[in-house]
């Protein structure tokens, strides 16, 4: 007797794709993005935390050398951004 294996395999496999396959579901996120300027103008390093009651944590970036900074992937909601760097004012920005 001969068992014809190969024709089964396929289906099979079909079988465990289609059913194993998780679900994923879309999540609706932003960016907070700016840049960080002394009072002159001038492009400055700057921590950059990013809270609100969306977070389960805090967030926190580096400015670069020419002040750009992103938040990835933050809930929607409101947040409030605070910048600070060595030798500048800190800057509250409520309501973002």
């Amino acid at each position: 007797m001969r068992v014809e294996v190969r024709s089964c395999l396929p289906a099979g496999v079909l079988a465990l794709l289609l059913f194993n396959v998780p679900a994923f579901s879309q999540e609706v996120t932003g960016n907070i993005e700016g840049r960080v300027l002394s009072t002159d103008g001038d492009p400055v390093s700057a921590a950059v935390r990013v809270d609100g009651p969306s977070l389960q944590a805090v967030r926190t970036v580096q400015s670069d050398e020419r002040g750009w900074f992103r938040v990835f992937r933050l809930p929607v909601g409101e947040y409030t951004v605070r910048l600070s760097a060595l030798g500048h004012r800190a800057v509250v920005v409520e309501a973002v």
